[in-house]
């Protein structure tokens, strides 16, 4: 017969004879930091950045449209609220975290709220430096992204 019991955590640690004592030490011992991002492995900035996107490509479509972007070769390509199609690193420098996004005229990091302006100048949110900005070049259909 299978049966299952629905009991609280602190019920079960309880039955195992851990006092909440015991788990406030535990837990503090641990070094644990609200910032911490243990299931993201930190990255590295890609070695050299150059590569073209064919605007024509279905893929690439929401740069037609102000506010939107792309995601390619760990960099973030955006057009911005003015028109201006800008690039960006996708790594955060907060925590080296892969998450930016464009989103409401700026980058963002969607794991501790780091913002940028389009230029990678850091606006506000816990990361103290900025992200790299590549130079965006375009010839008819074709956006080149570089590092100069």
């Amino acid at each position: 017969m299978n049966t299952e019991a629905n009991i609280s955590r602190k019920e079960f640690l309880k039955n195992l004879g851990l006092s909440s004592t015991a788990l406030w030490a535990i837990y503090c011992s641990a070094s644990l930091s609200s910032c911490k991002n243990e299931t993201l492995a930190p990255t590295t900035q890609p070695s050299k950045i150059d590569f073209t996107l064919d605007l024509t490509a279905p893929l690439n479509a929401s740069l037609k449209t102000k506010g939107g972007f792309v995601v390619k070769n760990d960099v973030v390509i955006a057009n911005t609220m003015a028109g201006k199609l800008v690039a960006v690193s996708l790594i955060c420098s907060h925590q080296q975290n892969k998450n930016i996004i464009y989103a409401n005229g700026e980058f963002a990091c969607t794991v501790h709220g780091s913002r940028f302006d389009d230029t990678g100048k850091v606006l506000g949110g816990p990361a103290k430096s900025n992200i790299t900005q590549y130079q965006v070049s375009q010839t008819n259909n074709t956006l080149r992204i570089f590092e100069a």
